[in-house]
């Protein structure tokens, strides 16, 4: 058990610091003396709009979580507030659990099985995530050239791309080399599970499908008028449906995880396809930071809960128990 804390902690320690790595590259970006410097206006109204659209997002996340667990919980403010633990645990703890794996351990007390508990917190996210794939896909199928326009207009030379090129490599290798064991069990107990997961979801009414899609659709859409609205408010406009392409492309590269709540990956993912959009880098680095600062301040709030919670640290072990 001892082993097993100390390797938790380790890899917790790897990815808070890729994270903050990645974080201090931006910030010596930003006042690099090659970056212009941050002359622009500000208009408060459309950064509250902002602010907004993107807390209204949350909103209707709890809204998809609770059309699929609805009979499980007493009501939409027990999902509320778990949710709010389960995003303190993606955002701020250095666990290798996340927010869906807290709802799992939640949901699998009240539910018939562990597999009917990761079905349900699993399959609404991947409905969201397919939403924003298949805009992805159909977006590169009309503008199959938006690669070249990634000149990153952030004064990478050819061996900083080199470097950064050999750290992503580097990580991809050792995460690799220290889940080698666990791939061949891995792999039995995904294909068992999947077939548990297609029965399950059989029984899910396709009337909820619809539910899914229609809030999936929604949650993105608020998160682009969001971003929108962050970049009116500095002044940069940008063409709309090139924003929602850029959120597809740090959705996917968050899922790499080779920081806690993709820390400094996101940020430095918007930085460069905003950049692509004519966004200056000191503006595209501040309004990924908005964001982040959006994503801790409601991890807080999950964290107070969690914390207040008279079972936190039997549920605590619980979760990690079940990580390994």
């Amino acid at each position: 058990m001892l082993k097993q804390k100390k390797k938790m902690l380790l890899k917790g320690v790897i990815k808070a610091t890729i994270g903050v790595s990645l974080i201090i590259f931006l910030v010596y970006k930003f006042y690099n003396k090659k970056v212009e410097r941050l002359d622009y206006s500000f208009n408060n109204f459309y950064l509250f709009i902002g602010l907004s659209f993107i807390l209204l997002s949350f909103l209707v996340v709890v809204l998809r979580i609770h059309t699929l667990i609805c009979k499980y919980v007493k009501n939409f403010t027990e999902t509320f507030r778990v949710f709010l633990i389960g995003w303190f645990f993606s955002n701020v703890l250095p666990t290798n659990v996340g927010g869906d794996g807290y709802m799992i351990i939640y949901l699998k007390k009240k539910a018939s099985s562990m597999t009917e508990a990761i079905t349900l917190i699993t399959f609404q996210r991947f409905v969201s995530l397919m939403v924003i794939i298949l805009y992805g896909i159909g977006y590169l199928m009309f503008y199959p050239n938006w690669i070249n326009k990634m000149s990153l207009n952030v004064n990478l030379n050819f061996g900083n791309k080199i470097l950064i090129l050999l750290i992503f490599l580097t990580v991809f290798l050792g995460f690799s080399f220290i889940f080698r064991k666990k791939t061949g069990i891995l792999f039995y107990k995904t294909l068992k599970f999947l077939i548990n997961y297609k029965n399950i979801l059989k029984e899910i009414d396709f009337k909820k499908h619809i539910e899914l899609i229609l809030l999936s659709i929604l949650y993105q859409l608020l998160r682009l008028g969001g971003f929108y609205f962050f970049l009116l408010s500095f002044n940069q406009k940008v063409n709309i449906l090139a924003l929602l392409f850029i959120m597809f492309v740090v959705t996917v590269g968050s899922l790499i995880p080779i920081s806690i709540g993709a820390l400094g990956v996101q940020e430095t993912l918007f930085t460069l396809g905003l950049s692509t959009l004519g966004v200056a880098v000191p503006i595209a680095i501040i309004v990924s930071f908005i964001n982040r600062g959006i994503f801790i301040l409601v991890a807080l709030i999950g964290g107070f809960f969690f914390l207040v919670n008279k079972n936190t640290n039997q549920k605590y072990s619980e979760i990690n128990k079940h990580v390994y």
